[in-house]
């Protein structure tokens, strides 16, 4: 396999991803949690990792290093996005709540008055 541009197989048939394959799947990872389609998301994950895990297996020592830390990078970033996202909607939440509990207490006043 040179780079890691094409697919390789394996004595017991099970067919191991290509690097680009592996960065089209945290590409589409990427697209999923823009869209907000988190049970996609979940499920692009589990394949993305099943794949790595077959890549990083089959290739071992032979795995091409710089490809690798492309991979670590685009992870990171992603899980930054992901991160910076999970905080959004937890602000976003908070202040829903908030404004929740406001306008009940506005209700009981005026109800009391």
């Amino acid at each position: 396999m040179v780079g890691g541009a094409s697919r390789c197989g394996r004595s017991d048939g099970v067919s191991v991803p290509a690097l680009h394959e592996l960065h089209a799947g945290l590409e589409a990872l990427d697209g999923a949690i823009d869209a907000d389609d988190l049970s996609g998301a979940g499920d692009i994950m589990s394949a993305y990792d099943r794949q790595l895990r077959q890549y990083i297996e089959q290739t071992g020592q032979d795995a091409p290093l710089a490809g690798l830390r492309q991979l670590l990078g685009m992870q990171n970033a992603l899980l930054s996005r992901m991160r910076d996202r999970q905080e959004a909607l937890g602000d976003e939440l908070r202040r829903d709540r908030r404004a929740v509990r406001a306008s009940q207490a506005y209700a009981q006043v005026g109800v009391s008055l």
